[in-house]
């Protein structure tokens, strides 16, 4: 087995833990500017969620990833924090408790960051997504609520404001089925629901002609961009 040439760069401990507690109070406070300082200019991070994984560069882009998962919280607060030095990085471990639209729930974050004298330089964590509180869920949407029969409406003919008022009745993570006769919906209503923080499912031809969108609903009016899965 080759041999490391030279001695490993250690981690700054110190250095590391507080940026780590710091990047956790900014989240807490719904403070996303203070998120982004944590970070160097040029940082790296990369996320592997339930779903997918995503990725981001720089302090702004990765503050646009906490405040897309956390943004919609009334309340949160830190139940757990470990931080250890392990040679050039430091490994980490934190869980947060939230009160979301949904309900009550718990997450949990682990991952490596390095960090100099400049802030955060590399982040990779991996999320558990939110576990929720059953006893604390609010009530899931009714089937009829889910599917939304827009007839002829497109969107430049009142689609746009009809889906917004119907996906905002939905908990965070509930699918709304849009079924229109308009060809133009096809392309404009997913991109639509893009923009505003959305996850689009799936776009359907159904048997009938009609489209067939499928977009479950996000925690935040608009999201950062995804680079990649």
């Amino acid at each position: 087995m080759r041999r490391a040439e030279g001695p490993l760069r250690a981690a700054e401990p110190a250095r590391a833990d507080e940026q780590l507690r710091g990047l956790l109070a900014a989240i807490v406070e719904h403070d996303f500017d203070g998120v982004a300082s944590v970070f160097a200019p040029d940082a790296e991070f990369r996320a592997l969620l339930p779903r997918k994984q995503v990725s981001a560069s720089g302090g702004r882009e990765a503050a646009a990833w906490f405040q897309t998962w956390f943004g919609d919280a009334e309340s949160l607060s830190l139940r757990a924090l470990d931080a250890e030095p392990l040679g050039r990085v430091t490994t980490f471990r934190f869980r947060l408790r939230a009160k979301k639209p949904r309900g009550w729930s718990e997450i949990e974050q682990v991952g490596v960051c390095e960090v100099s004298g400049g802030g955060v330089t590399a982040m990779r964590l991996a999320c558990s997504g939110f576990q929720y509180e059953e006893e604390h869920q609010a009530p899931v949407a009714a089937a009829s609520d889910r599917r939304f029969d827009a007839g002829d409406l497109g969107c430049g003919s009142g689609l746009p404001q009809a889906f917004r008022e119907r996906i905002a009745g939905l908990a965070v993570g509930e699918v709304l089925t849009v079924v229109t006769r308009d060809a133009s919906a096809r392309e404009d209503l997913p991109a639509l629901a893009r923009m505003l923080g959305h996850l689009v499912r799936s776009v359907e031809r159904g048997e009938d002609g009609t489209t067939v969108i499928n977009v479950e609903r996000g925690p935040v009016e608009r999201g950062p961009v995804e680079r990649g899965r």
